[in-house]
């Protein structure tokens, strides 16, 4: 849909960007010697990651260091005015942050007392400080299979207090990770092109319930679960990661919505949950480039050369015909109310129902070869639940 030439020339235009306005604001401010060698450093190794998060935490410090001085005027005052300054900053840090940055969420669930904002403030600050001043492994672009980071406990309850732990990759899962690669480039070499080009480094982690993962504020940094997933998983990983830095490069450069609309009037097929506009987007996007990966893994003629089981290829088309039958629905919606984009929103949702309407051309033969098998009924029942949704939501939005 998007060939690699034109999305790397986006991508050098938006570290040049960056550069620039580090330039700009040392012109602008005094920036310790030490802090401007680290982005030195990043912008050296052109790590769109490394730079966006340095310039990111240079305006976050100054911002609590700013809230900071407005709580010592207060945290000696009543217990009614710290908890009338709590709520100011929270509707603050709603405008200024996304409901999903974790200083919003920690500073939304914290327990409102002196200790605990002053606390919370210095935490915030020393994380910002410390992107400032210390060089991360995870900014240097890199495949680093070797070690994984794991969570011993829940990641969505421990916030910013996780504490990760580092262990050593079994070799098994090592050679998993490079497979990964390798099958990806003997399947889809379009596909390759695109990774090669936007994922920068490769991290491995591990903990329950989860797949992988990426940042919108670190563009090609991938953290994918290869230790709990097997081939098939890891190389689908591998693209759906891609895919999000891929759609998140397009959207700081283009303006994809006509506004900010958070409103969850979409029913989403992957989370079975209701989700924004923007929601919708990034998944269709997204399940877009994994349903092409399952198409050319079991449409391709070099399954012989392989390492991928009988097994996989009949899984790759049933995930095939899963992720096809998902994207009917949420692409469905997304056409009926293409007005909420703009027009460079619309030309890439076109390009995403360019090649739905390839995917369910095959869709038919597809279904007919897994009956009989073990993922057709759990297809059936999909298909059953999509057009039970389908009348729960016809007046949605």
């Amino acid at each position: 849909m998007f060939t690699s030439e034109k999305i790397n020339k986006i991508k050098l235009e938006s570290i040049a960007s960056l550069k620039s306005e580090f330039e700009t604001l040392s012109k602008e401010k005094k920036i310790p010697p030490e802090w401007k060698k680290i982005f030195s450093k990043y912008s050296d190794l052109n790590s769109a990651a490394g730079m966006e998060t340095w310039l990111n935490s240079y305006f976050v410090y100054h911002y609590f260091a700013d809230i900071e001085l407005e709580w010592k005027k207060v945290e000696s005052k009543s217990q009614e005015k710290i908890t009338e300054f709590h709520s100011e900053i929270l509707n603050n840090l709603l405008n200024d942050f996304r409901e999903e940055d974790f200083q919003f969420l920690e500073w939304e669930r914290l327990k409102v007392t002196k200790k605990n904002i002053s606390t919370c403030l210095k935490t915030f600050k020393s994380k910002s400080l410390k992107d400032l001043t210390k060089t991360q492994k995870k900014f240097i672009p890199g495949y680093y299979l070797n070690t994984y980071e794991y969570a011993p406990e829940n990641p969505s309850k421990a916030g910013v207090d996780l504490q990760l732990k580092t262990g050593k990759t079994p070799i098994p899962k090592i050679e998993q990770a490079k497979n990964s690669i390798k099958e990806l480039e003997h399947f889809w070499k379009e596909g390759f092109d695109l990774f090669s080009t936007l994922t920068d480094t490769i991290l491995i982690v591990q903990s329950d319930g989860l797949v992988s993962y990426s940042h919108f504020t670190e563009p090609g940094v991938s953290y994918i679960n290869f230790i709990d997933r097997d081939l098939l998983d890891s190389i689908d990983d591998l693209i759906h990661e891609n895919a999000h830095h891929h759609l998140n490069l397009l959207l700081k450069k283009y303006r994809v919505f006509k506004k900010d609309d958070f409103d969850t009037v979409y029913y989403s097929p992957w989370r079975r949950e209701l989700r924004s506009l923007y929601g919708i987007y990034h998944a269709s996007f997204t399940f877009s480039y994994g349903a092409m990966l399952f198409y050319h893994i079991f449409t391709s003629e070099k399954k012989d050369r392989s390492i991928l089981t009988e097994r996989d290829f009949l899984r790759a088309k049933s995930r095939f015909a899963e992720e096809t039958l998902m994207l009917n629905y949420s692409l469905e919606d997304l056409q009926r109310d293409r007005s909420g984009l703009t027009s460079r929103g619309q030309e890439i949702l076109d390009k995403l129902l360019t090649w739905n309407e390839i995917a369910n051309h095959n869709l038919k033969s597809v279904l007919k070869d897994l009956r009989r098998t073990e993922f057709d009924s759990r297809l059936k029942e999909l298909d059953k639940l999509l057009k039970k949704k389908r009348k729960e939501y016809k007046n949605l939005p």
